[in-house]
């Protein structure tokens, strides 16, 4: 954006906020302005002309190969699903109409500390490559996740249904970042407040209606030229106003649903992918990251006649060389996507990731960290030898000229979300739908029993000891042990010494075992006390808010009056709601400890008495004695828990509950 028309954006909004004409006045003129402007190039209904242009093309063929006789002014774009669901496609809105889409990745999970082992880089072939080329693209490995939980229903799963998880989710830009999409960060449109930007028709989109103008829009070029540095303020200044945008919805309705995908009680964020996000996604997900994958050289993609999945050709994802004198990057989206939807993943830029390059050794990579680190291979450079796995320390981060870039280094964005998610429930009542659903900071104990649980069942499989393949080695001995003995090549004294030995062996490990339950079970110990002390307050919060409510009787209260009575109301139902899910959760910490030795848990409990995961014992004293005779209860009632007890146990833990009932059972819930 020129300082000419920065100065007269900020004179404009200036005199619109110190105008002293009535506010009728100044909304029409507003209006009027915005009307008497030529419709935004590309606008709206056929937004993906620019920013989803492979759908575009595909849609226009389709009408041609219908025997159109003429196209229609406008091609239908396809539909946009709201973030909050973790659609396959998400639309994230940018400056002026435009849109950035992203394809979701899904990472095939049975708990949430589940993952996939990712088999990167290549087979290479010493004898024929370059020293650079071997170091660079040796084979490595890494593990992937995703920070979307995914339910088994296909939906975004909630806090209540985290042990129904099937995957976990990120997103991968569809495209490359493309000149248009960079150029509103150029002109600084993500540093003005989103109601100023978003619309087509702001006056701060006139000069971008000017450069579009001047584009051929049948080929957009990807944006070459960046750095490292450059790319991350992109990401950093497109998520500051998207979640500027999404806070601005939120604090001005209640039912409205953010543009970014939440996962849980966090909103989602664009970041660059890491390089295992990168190189997953690429290859086409899990069943092309296993160590055989390696020997391929091309993505996956379905083939545009049979829909059957196949290995591609290099001409069909790599982009031609371009042709124009002086460029390095060419068009996006102009050949065949992977088997998940992404273009150009081999050729036309290299594309930066978060993660700075290391150099591969014949055991994975190297502890060394160097410069910047770009994947894909750009077309202008050794295009005929590129493959799927291809990396590049493509530049220094600094040199002697400033930030390391070169012409073909462009950015793929990401979208992902914090791991420490806050609480979510997907349970909605009428006075609790849209209220609270996108909030933050809410305390997540069922995300913490939820990364518990798959620990222990990670522990269970003998995944994460100390020396996990040492257990290996020892049933492997104990084998070759009885073999010896069978074949009576030890004598006894030999023997009592091995068996000693291994016996030593064993021991540790059962140790190192007894210590990762010990501290498991603690755990969900201080998750079950911590969700009593839950429990307990908002109970209160209830019971405050109704003696409110008992001062604000009558037909002569004032509109202010009636306006806090509904939100109290209101408040009441929201918090209710909260004590049924926290309830829930408490029952569950205690089904889990029920599938424990009892007299194990009771050992925990009594060590608890010394301080409860870091804790105040004296502010938690008394709900841990609560928690220590509930699971008394069950520990005697085999697991069995009457309706009637669970009512006596909700009326312990919430200990305003009966006052509130005998006082107040107008307001009791449902």
């Amino acid at each position: 954006m020129t300082d000419w028309f920065r100065l007269g954006f900020v004179l404009a909004v200036a005199t619109v906020h110190l105008c002293t004409a009535p506010l009728a006045i100044a909304r029409a003129a507003s209006e009027a302005q915005a009307t008497a402007r030529a419709p935004a190039i590309g606008a709206l209904k056929d937004w993906c002309k620019i920013d989803d242009p492979a759908t575009w093309s595909a849609e226009r063929q389709r009408i041609i190969s219908e025997g159109a006789k003429t196209l229609p002014e406008i091609l239908t774009c396809p539909d946009i699903a709201p973030a909050t669901d973790i659609p396959k496609v998400l639309h994230l809105p940018m400056p002026c109409g435009r849109k950035m889409v992203f394809n979701r990745i899904d990472v095939p999970v049975d708990h949430a500390l589940d993952q996939t082992l990712g088999n990167f880089g290549r087979l290479v072939d010493i004898s024929a490559e370059k020293p650079q080329i071997v170091l660079s693209n040796g084979a490595w490995s890494a593990p992937v996740s995703g920070a979307f939980s995914i339910a088994r229903d296909g939906a975004n799963g909630v806090s209540d249904s985290l042990s129904d998880m099937t995957a976990r989710a990120y997103y991968l830009a569809r495209y490359e970042t493309t000149v248009v999409q960079w150029a509103m960060f150029d002109m600084g449109f993500f540093d003005l407040p989103a109601q100023h930007t978003s619309a087509p028709a702001s006056p701060a989109c006139a000069e971008f209606d000017g450069f579009l103008s001047e584009l051929n829009l049948r080929s957009i070029p990807a944006k070459g030229g960046l750095s490292w540095f450059d790319a991350v303020a992109f990401s950093r200044a497109y998520s500051n106003w998207l979640i500027a945008r999404d806070r601005l919805a939120l604090e001005a309705d209640n039912a409205a649903k953010p543009d970014l995908p939440w996962e849980q009680g966090s909103t989602g964020y664009v970041r660059l992918p890491t390089e295992a996000e990168w190189e997953y996604a690429a290859r086409g997900g899990a069943s092309y990251v296993t160590e055989q994958a390696r020997s391929v050289r091309f993505p996956a993609l379905r083939d545009p006649q049979t829909d059957a999945l196949r290995q591609a050709k290099l001409s069909e994802v790599c982009a031609e060389k371009p042709r124009s004198q002086g460029a390095f990057v060419g068009p996006v989206g102009r050949k065949l996507p992977n088997v998940l939807g992404l273009y150009d993943v081999m050729c036309n830029a290299d594309e930066i990731v978060l993660d700075l390059f290391r150099p591969t050794r014949p055991d994975g990579l190297s502890g060394q960290v160097g410069g910047v680190l770009t994947k894909g291979g750009a077309s202008a450079i050794l295009r005929e030898a590129n493959t799927i796995g291809r990396r590049t320390e493509a530049a220094a981060l600094f040199g002697l000229q400033g930030e390391g870039r070169t012409p073909s280094m462009g950015v793929r964005l990401a979208v992902a979300a914090p791991v420490f998610s806050g609480r979510r429930d997907g349970v909605e009542t009428a006075s609790t739908a849209n209220a609270n659903s996108f909030s933050e900071g809410r305390l997540n104990v069922a995300l913490d029993v939820a990364f518990m649980d798959g620990r222990s069942s990670l522990l269970r499989q003998g995944v994460g000891l100390a020396d996990a393949s040492r257990g290996k080695e020892l049933a492997s001995e104990v084998n070759k042990l009885k073999r010896s003995l069978s074949e009576g090549q030890l004598t006894q004294k030999q023997l009592v010494a091995q068996a000693d030995r291994l016996q030593i062996e064993l021991e540790r490990l059962e140790i190192e075992l007894g210590e990762e339950a010990r501290e498991a079970t603690l755990l969900t110990i201080r998750s079950g006390v911590v969700t009593a002390s839950l429990i307990d307050r908002l109970g209160r919060n209830v019971f405050s808010a109704l003696l409110t409510l008992e001062t604000l009787q009558g037909a002569d209260l004032t509109s202010d009056q009636m306006q806090k009575r509904k939100r109290f109301i209101e408040l009441l139902h929201v918090n209710e709601e909260r004590i049924k899910a926290s309830f829930d959760l408490y029952l569950q910490v205690h089904i889990d400890l029920g599938h424990r030795d009892a007299a194990f848990v009771s050992r925990q409990l009594a060590a608890s008495r010394a301080g409860i995961g870091g804790l105040s014992t004296e502010v938690f004293a008394a709900y841990l004695d609560r928690f220590e005779g509930h699971f008394r209860d069950v520990t005697a009632a085999r697991g069995r828990l009457t309706e009637e007890a669970r009512d006596t146990w909700l009326d312990q833990l919430d200990t305003t509950r009966a006052p509130r009932r005998d006082r107040f059972p107008k307001y009791q819930p449902n």
